[in-house]
């Protein structure tokens, strides 16, 4: 039907330029689409505004990752080749096996982390949180740092749980979807500004 979907103006309109334009500044359908997956409520003007900037930053940073893994990998692959022309004619190169990853970041561990962020949102800078995944659970962190654990998320499982920190002691608890993140809130909220005030506390004794 032309008249509900008008072809383009312009040509050249591509998949690439439309996806670099999303990166350099998110429209708000774009906004709205991710918010929709991770926030249960009405998505409103103030809520757009709210998720752009985390959306923003949270794309730069997945394709940061994606070109040091691709840039790792070719790497690999180049100091590969040269150790087999070092030994070639001495004897047969084995083939070189690339090694799938053992830790990698699943689409589930990333909602639940833009989750823990917008809880967090009117507490802490959002630029402030960051998470490091391992084989066991996916960490989430203030300042970058592992001195600073907010929360563990298990979702690989099973059975998921959301382990939160207070006063830098874990505490479990077993969750059904990751929607139920947000039924953890004051806990999540404490766990974070935890570490403030123990750094307000600290630079109050130092005077």
């Amino acid at each position: 039907n032309r008249a509900l979907y008008p072809r383009p103006q312009r040509r050249g309109f591509t998949a690439l330029s439309i996806m670099s334009a999303e990166l350099a500044a998110p429209s708000e359908p774009f906004v709205r689409f991710f918010t929709k997956k991770i926030y249960p409520k009405a998505i409103t003007e103030k809520v757009v505004a709210q998720f752009t900037e985390i959306i923003k930053k949270s794309l730069h940073q997945f394709m940061n990752d994606m070109i040091n893994d691709r840039l790792k990998s070719a790497l690999a692959q180049e100091t590969a080749a040269t150790k087999d022309k070092e030994i070639s004619g001495k004897a047969e190169p084995e083939p070189v096996v690339q090694e799938e990853p053992k830790i990698k970041t699943t689409e589930i561990e990333k909602e639940g982390f833009f989750i823990v962020k917008s809880i967090l949102r009117n507490t802490i800078d959002p630029a402030r949180i960051y998470y490091r995944d391992t084989q066991s659970y996916f960490n989430i962190l203030l300042d970058d740092t592992i001195r600073k654990q907010i929360c563990r998320l298990y979702l690989n499982a099973q059975k998921k749980y959301i382990g939160i920190f207070q006063d830098k002691k874990e505490t479990k608890y077993e969750i059904s979807t990751i929607d139920d993140i947000y039924g953890h809130t004051e806990a999540l909220v404490a766990a974070a500004t935890f570490y403030e005030k123990e750094k307000e506390h600290l630079n109050y004794i130092d005077k």
